[in-house]
């Protein structure tokens, strides 16, 4: 049953602020919509656990990372979580060989393998070796590789656009196994020492494959020089850096004097969406004809989502027929302002704009938009960056376990 709890329920034994009590009300008035936030994110303890085992939403407390969690703990609860496609992500399970084979625990090593938590050494990977998946794992970026690991585990063939490690790559541990790598990933892969000089030693496996991966590479030295020496032009098509991917290259050093010297050659269909380049609004005068304003591709962005432009009222107005409201509502390079928002409410998409984690997300903005948020808040529609500011900004200080005997009792 819903119960509206009143000022003076509390106040006459000075139990809680009147603060602490709105955001009860608020939160009782739609809890299904702010389950998200409180079972992944308030720090139960196993007194919480237990006296509410049977109201709390076990799927959302496996991914909680501020329990301090104890196999003791887990192994109490066990038959509550969700053992297939969540805990295993959680960085804060004590997560060790022991654990996980004294413990008859479903182990599901694709979520493991990305679990980004301080059990990482090398006897941790070879003891469970034929158990990874390989691709999710060289995704993790917690993880720091040694030669040693990589040569013993054969990873040469593997997806290793990512992978990296303090004293992974060398020069000459690149060049001593040259033939044995699958260059198609590893020319993408940012974190190789890569200059001219070890660019030329590679030339005996340039291939279009590696020219593709080094033209979108964000770890190359760009330069004006390096575009002009290696690029693709009518007589060089293969072994060359490609216009379309260097227009979504994000480290490229951006700047109105390179756009223009190259103004035939780009594709504005990736460009115009690219974070790295910081259109001002005489370039976006000058080129809005080519830039493309709404999203075409999920891939690609558009400049409404462009994060990098100098977001303010006088961009957005000069161009306010132009704007995919839709991508320009859910853009986190947005700095919004309540006065931003009302301004432009008609335009806005709210529902994308309410979920945007560039808002100035506090208690007060809370309550001032209550129901436009609600609208916008479905069970778990928020990305994690967004669904840790709001936590941060508005539950974190705002919420005891008093409060969290008050909500669920």
């Amino acid at each position: 049953m819903l119960v509206i709890l009143k000022e003076q329920e509390f106040t006459q034994n000075n139990i809680m602020a009147p603060k602490h009590i709105e955001l009860i009300n608020i939160i009782k008035r739609s809890s299904y919509r702010f389950h998200p936030f409180i079972f992944r994110f308030y720090p139960f303890k196993e007194g919480l656990l237990s006296k509410y085992r049977e109201e709390l939403l076990w799927g959302f407390i496996s991914e909680n990372k501020n329990i301090k969690w104890t196999p003791q703990l887990i192994s109490q609860y066990e038959d509550l979580f969700e053992w297939e496609d969540r805990i295993w992500l959680n960085p804060s399970l004590p997560i060790s060989i022991d654990f996980i084979e004294t413990n008859n625990y479903n182990v599901n090593y694709y979520d493991l393998a990305l679990n980004k938590g301080k059990h990482w050494d090398s006897q941790f990977i070879y003891h469970f070796k034929n158990k990874w998946n390989w691709h999710y794992i060289l995704l993790n970026d917690s993880i720091d590789w040694t030669q040693k690991l990589f040569v013993d585990l054969d990873l040469f063939k593997k997806r290793i656009s990512i992978i990296n490690g303090k004293t992974l790559w060398t020069e000459a541990f690149i060049l001593n196994n040259i033939n044995k790598f699958d260059w198609f990933f590893l020319s993408q892969n940012p974190y190789l020492p890569w200059t001219d000089e070890l660019l030329e030693k590679l030339k005996p496996v340039w291939s279009p494959s590696f020219w593709n991966g080094i033209t979108i590479n964000t770890g190359i030295p760009w330069s004006v020089e390096f575009i002009e020496r290696y690029v693709e032009t009518d007589l060089k098509t293969d072994l060359a850096l490609k216009w379309s991917g260097l227009s979504l290259n994000e480290s490229i050093p951006w700047s109105p004097d390179l756009i223009e010297r190259f103004m035939g050659k780009w594709d504005w269909d990736v460009l115009s969406g690219n974070n790295g380049v910081a259109f001002t609004i005489d370039q976006i005068e000058k080129y809005k004809d080519k830039i493309i304003w709404k999203r075409k591709h999920p891939n690609f962005g558009s400049l409404s989502d462009n994060t990098s432009l100098e977001w303010s009222e006088e961009l957005i107005d000069t161009f306010i027929e132009n704007w995919c409201w839709d991508d320009l509502s859910k853009n986190i390079g947005v700095q919004w302002t309540e006065k931003m928002i009302i301004k432009y409410w008609d335009k806005l998409n709210l529902n994308e704009l309410f979920r945007n984690p560039s808002l100035p997300w506090s208690f007060d903005f809370l309550i001032k938009f209550e129901n436009e948020i609600f609208k916008a808040w479905s069970m778990d529609s928020h990305t994690e960056n967004c669904r840790q500011i709001i936590w941060n900004n508005i539950f974190e200080d705002n919420l005891d376990d008093q409060m969290i005997d008050v909500l669920l009792s």
